[in-house]
């Protein structure tokens, strides 16, 4: 506020208030972006710091420098001043970003980036036919049009599925002038069908794709969204059963090929209702096997993808897909040491003295070291030698310490190889030898002895096993003659049924791995060419865990989260006994990370601070011994400041805003005066903040969204004010939910569009020392009118509003200087036709004449 005086008397508008600007587009932040190379399609955040700039206005522009034309840019909201920059180009080649402060740009702008050429298959697209419909009927057949024009040189292959699962023939007709591929096939059956293309192998954007085939002349693609609930036609969403289901985020999952993929879904909400999963690989379309666990939230699904492609998951609840649903994950040739693997075990019996040795391939893994640790039964060190073999293999030897478990970790790059770290048991048989795990049993085989009585076998006399470990058994078969040997394991009480896997180790020799799945009393049954082996089936117990085995990561969505400046994992300990936990973290580059450890109740926190993203391996021991699931493998991505994670083998996680739901929120159009009506479900959220913007992206104008909260349930609503498309975006802690931004579409005239100031001499006047004007609202209906002036020293000043009949309104002023006045009258706060009206004041009114010109 200034207050200026002259002979003590204030001047003409004084005191007056002065808006004082902070730095401005100065105090801007951002990351450098200039030089920035992306590929076709893809999606960039940029996250720009106003906190230093004081109020003002963003704005965002990208321009194709080719074209010449403006693309589409999104700007949302984030915390502490923060705006994220979203862009996605739709044309290659070098892009402008300008972006301004207040009409300034920004340090160090306008910006330049480039897209990346499309080549290939990427560079394929759908075309409309020349009756301008992407599908045409022509006799029997289905004909649709794609565009190799940009892909350059290459094939273009085809495959439909019907929904019998049997495949059709597909004619691909290029005309090489104008790379235009005419496809068609004749539709045999009805119900859904899968389309894949592939150019030069790979498929092109948007396959395969279904299509649901009604009827030999009938084809379409089925689509769902809101529905009118009331008279008004306004929309209100409800959260049913569906739209309850929560599953993890499934956007650039990526699978190397051995791994599994784990996919919990929580029906917690949602009730009981029959789940139904589909994986098919996308180049072949095969089928590939899912099987579907119970969990003690809901199911869990289990893919085991054995080629490496693009594959798209589809998930449905009750027959209707869920939320996203089909879902994409790439599966990757495993490199490094993913690819390594063991090709000989450890030979069973040693003799006194002699080395333990196992053989790795390390063929396929690229360039990089194998290193070996182990650690005796009394924890120290153990040295383990690794020498070349001719062949390219990889021998690794050590000498053990006596009886008792040995831990030998195996490392490729610093990543533990698969099986690794494996705890090798040995222990003394006879003064002469040892064995490992179970030692084979030292009696001597008939000359005679063939089939199942020639198999040689350790005894189980006695044997005992904890509830985590897996138990080894060498099984020596040269003397048994040629055949199959088959192994079952179950709980001899409840008849549960184990995990059991055989692993040839040399010619004529397997090992049998066994991890028990519940304690007590277990039965393995052995079989040779279907005869069962001498006192088969064989008993051994399974006893609770202990010590390190009973040491596990607990098994909720709380488990693992991000903190401040790390990831923390819980640890139940609750069953271990007395003992210490230790953990180490290894970085990306074979470094230490920083890891804490501390004491929650019966858990322990692991907490691990990593300073840069990729791989993460954070090894957790108890007194000593790796506890089960040991070492766990953790993928760090930094964005904006924030810690995402992913935990590796592929275990996908539920939390924070991916289990936020919503109802389906495609296809969605209202009328304008209509409103829309949205639950949202973050019950299973864990802590965090719920932020719902919604934009005009015709207007660029910011829409109201009144939010209602119950517990951990929330109702948005929303009553546009202008027609054109609407942006929603709904975010948790700053990241947008399943489905966020959603788009629907207001249809009709804005209600200030139907507002008109009334021209003539009928409708303006001067009385008093007042000017008054005409406005009607007729064809708009009744609302909010309200008018503000600004004289032409640019002060403000009240219009006084009068009703007259028929929603007409009269708008009165009364100037106290000549010159322009500026009254701005507005409908439900937006300008009405006409408006703002000018209207120069030649000279102050007398009595009820006055000199103006309107415009």
């Amino acid at each position: 506020m200034v207050d200026l005086k002259f002979c003590g008397k204030n001047p003409q508008d004084f005191p007056r208030g002065i808006n004082v600007k902070g730095p401005g587009a100065q105090g801007a932040r951002l990351p450098n972006i200039n030089g920035l190379e992306i590929e076709p399609e893809q999606e960039i955040n940029i996250p720009v710091d106003l906190s230093g700039s004081g109020p003002g206005n963003f704005v965002v522009i990208m321009r194709n420098d080719t074209t010449g034309e403006e693309e589409p840019v999104r700007v949302t909201d984030g915390p502490n001043l923060i705006k994220n920059v979203t862009l996605k180009p739709t044309g290659s080649g070098p892009h402008t970003i300008t972006m301004t402060f207040d009409d300034e740009d920004l340090p160090g702008g306008p910006y330049t980036i480039t897209v990346k050429k499309p080549v290939g298959a990427d560079a394929c697209s759908m075309k409309p036919n020349k009756d301008g419909n992407l599908f045409t009927l022509d006799g029997d057949f289905l004909s649709f049009v794609i565009n190799l024009s940009q892909a350059g040189p290459g094939s273009l292959t085809g495959i439909v599925k019907t929904p019998s699962g049997k495949t059709l023939p597909i004619d691909i007709e290029v005309d090489k002038d104008t790379g235009l591929a005419q496809i068609r096939f004749q539709p045999t059956e009805k119900g859904i069908h899968i389309i894949n293309l592939l150019f030069n192998g790979h498929p092109i954007p948007g396959c395969p794709f279904e299509m649901d085939i009604k009827g030999v002349t009938e084809a379409e693609v089925t689509m769902t969204g809101g529905k009118p609930k009331d008279d008004s036609g306004s929309v209100c969403l409800d959260l049913d059963d569906r739209s309850l289901v929560v599953v993890p985020n499934m956007v650039n999952v990526k699978v190397t090929r051995g791994q599994n993929m784990k996919i919990p879904i929580d029906l917690t909400f949602s009730g009981s209702g029959e789940i139904e999963v589909t994986c098919i690989h996308d180049s072949t379309l095969e089928h590939v096997p899912c099987k579907l666990v119970d969990t003690p939230t809901g199911k869990e699904v289990q893919v085991s993808p054995k080629e490496p492609g693009w594959y798209t998951v589809h998930l449905k609840f009750n027959g209707q897909n869920l939320p996203g649903s089909p879902y994409k994950f790439e599966v990757k040739e495993p490199t490094g040491a993913d690819a390594c693997k063991i090709k000989r075990g450890p030979k069973s019996p040693l003799k006194d003295g002699e080395e333990v040795t196992l053989i790795i391939d390390v063929s396929k893994a690229g360039e990089g070291q194998l290193l070996g640790t182990c650690k005796g039964p009394d924890s120290t060190n153990v040295t383990v030698k690794t020498t070349t073999l001719d062949n390219g293999d990889i021998e690794v030897s050590f000498k053990p310490k006596g009886d008792g478990d040995h831990t030998l970790d195996l490392t490729f790059n610093n990543r533990s190889i698969p099986g690794c770290p494996a705890t090798i048991n040995i222990r003394h048989v006879t003064p002469d030898s040892m064995g490992l795990v179970l030692e084979l049993a030292p009696w001597e085989v008939d000359a005679g002895a063939k089939g199942a009585k020639g198999v040689r076998h350790p005894s189980f006399d006695d044997v005992t096993v904890q509830l985590n470990q897996t138990m080894k058994i060498p099984i020596d078969l040269s003397a048994a003659g040629p055949g199959n040997i088959e192994v079952s394991c179950m709980q001899e009480k409840t008849k549960t049924p184990c995990p059991v896997t055989v692993i040839p180790t040399k010619q004529g020799a397997v090992e049998i791995a066994v991890k028990p799945l519940e304690t007590g009393p277990h039965l393995l049954h052995i079989t040779f060419n279907g005869v069962d082996l001498p006192k088969s089936p064989f008993r051994f117990m399974v006893e609770p865990p202990s010590g390190a085995n009973a040491v596990t990561l607990k098994k909720n969505s709380q488990a693992v989260k991000v903190v401040k400046d790390g990831v923390q994992f819980a640890i139940d300990c609750s069953r271990a006994g007395p003992g210490v936990l230790t953990a180490a973290c290894t970085g990306p580059d074979g470094q230490l990370v920083p890891c804490d450890c501390k004491k929650s109740g019966g858990d322990q926190l692991i907490t691990i601070k990593p300073t840069k993203p990729g791989l993460h391996s954070l090894e957790v021991m108890w007194d000593g011994q790796q506890i089960p699931g040991s070492p766990i493998e953790i993928m760090i991505n930094m964005v904006d400041g924030r810690i995402i994670y992913e935990l590796c083998d592929v275990l996908l996680m539920l939390m924070g805003a991916f289990t936020v739901r919503t109802p389906d929120l495609s296809n969605i159009q209202l009328e304008i005066n209509q409103f829309i009506r949205i639950p949202i479900d973050c019950r299973l959220a864990g802590p965090g903040k719920l932020q719902v913007t919604c934009k005009n992206e015709d207007t660029g104008t910011s829409i109201d969204c009144d939010m209602k909260k119950t517990g951990d349930m929330y109702e948005i609503t929303i009553k546009p004010t202008d027609p054109g498309r609407h942006a929603l975006n709904i975010m948790w802690d700053g990241k947008h939910i399943p489905g966020s931004p959603a788009y629907f579409t207001v249809k009709g005239p804005a209600p200030a569009r139907l507002c008109y100031i009334l021209s003539g001499a009928d409708h303006i006047k001067c009385s008093k020392g007042a000017i008054s004007f005409r406005c009607t609202t007729q064809e708009a209906g009744k609302g909010e009118l309200t008018a503000i002036g600004v004289d032409p020293f640019g002060k403000q000043f009240e219009c006084e509003i009068t009703e007259e009949a028929n929603l007409t309104y009269a708008v009165a002023f009364k100037p106290e200087v000549p010159g322009v006045h500026n009254v701005d009258v507005k409908y439900n706060g937006l300008s009405i036709n006409g408006s703002p009206a000018l209207i120069d004041i030649k000279s102050l009114p007398q009595g009820d004449e006055v000199e103006f010109h309107w415009s």
